[in-house]
């Protein structure tokens, strides 16, 4: 729970640090460069995936407490018949049947973020390196 709340917290941080620099009045400090937001951004959405995951993580993959995560899936002190991480997935025994217990949205919304972190990562360094390209050296 704590790294949960460790990321959860570093998204905050870097969700403030992104919208400090688009509040209304910034215009008198000076343009903002595209690359600087599109890092900020990056990294909240890779904060927010490991927010995600590691709250996921910590309780339904039986991170922390691996002989009671099946009390989910009303099957009390049980183990989980399998369990992987990437994707994340946990099976245990319901009724004779197995019951995934990590919910549906938690590996979407993985696959979103960190889809979200590489493409503003990669839009970054793409406008970084076209405008260090068209700036002329000091003579």
């Amino acid at each position: 729970m704590t790294l949960a709340l460790l990321f959860g917290a570093a998204t905050a941080v870097s969700a403030w640090r992104l919208f400090s620099i688009l509040r209304p009045g910034r215009e008198k400090e000076g343009p903002v460069p595209v690359a600087k937001i599109l890092i900020r951004l990056a990294l909240t959405f890779l904060c927010g995936a490991g927010a995600v995951y590691g709250g996921a993580s910590l309780w339904y993959s039986g991170a922390v407490f691996r002989d009671r995560v099946c009390d989910y899936a009303g099957n009390y002190d049980q183990l989980p018949v399998s369990s992987d991480h990437v994707p994340l997935s946990t099976k245990c025994l319901r009724g004779g049947t197995v019951v995934e217990i990590v919910p549906s949205w938690v590996n979407p919304a993985l696959a979103v973020l960190v889809s979200a972190a590489a493409a503003a990562a990669a839009a970054a360094l793409t406008f970084g390196l076209s405008r260090q390209g068209r700036q002329r050296p000091d003579r």
